[in-house]
């Protein structure tokens, strides 16, 4: 892919990414190669955009088809490749690259730092709950935490991430919780609104 332009998207992606506002402090959890990065620049052309993962090779997670588009890295060394092939990318650009874990990077940041933050890490429940639960703190009042694979199934057929935003939402009142296709996106309350 060429990292200078955007690859098509979804319909529900380009829906997603209308939803948001324009020139916003915003992050992508799991960024892979880049693609739906240069997206997020196109769109909504924020004013600065935190691309936060890993790269790292853990074969717990190396699932044929089950992340990654089906496409996959099969050691660290390719990881590395792919991190470097997308700092160099984006090089220039209003974009920081954070090469830390989900939990990690999100120990940087202080509550309320984003306009909108986009989650598409490990799909596992317990992993989609954890990024709810670290990263929704992070949203502004009035903004967005969304993310990909809300329809995703596990090789058990279950949906983690459905399930893990149902149980998030039962803890965490929120005015507007709205699904686009697989994608999804949880409105934070205003300061002092009660929701």
């Amino acid at each position: 892919m060429n990292m200078h332009s955007a690859p098509p998207l979804s319909p529900y992606r380009q829906t997603l990414l209308e939803k948001m506002p324009p020139e916003a402090i915003c992050a992508e959890i799991g960024v892979w190669k880049g693609a739906f990065s240069r997206n997020i620049l196109k769109v909504t052309q924020p004013r600065k955009l935190f691309l936060i993962d890993p790269w790292i090779c853990d074969p717990a997670f190396m699932i044929p088809g089950d992340f990654f588009d089906g496409d996959t890295a099969s050691n660290q060394e390719e990881m590395d490749r792919i991190h470097d092939t997308v700092c160099q990318g984006f090089a220039g650009e209003t974009v920081e690259v954070v090469r830390k874990s989900s939990e990690n990077a999100a120990n940087d940041f202080p509550d309320c730092s984003f306009d909108w933050v986009y989650i598409d890490g490990n799909h596992y429940y317990d992993y989609v709950r954890q990024d709810l639960e670290l990263w929704f703190p992070k949203v502004k009042p009035g903004g967005y935490l969304t993310g990909d694979d809300y329809l995703w199934r596990d090789k058990d057929s279950s949906r983690p991430v459905a399930t893990a935003i149902a149980d998030f939402l039962k803890q965490t009142p929120c005015p507007e919780a709205t699904t686009i296709g697989a994608q999804f996106a949880i409105l934070k309350a205003l300061a002092g609104s009660g929701e």
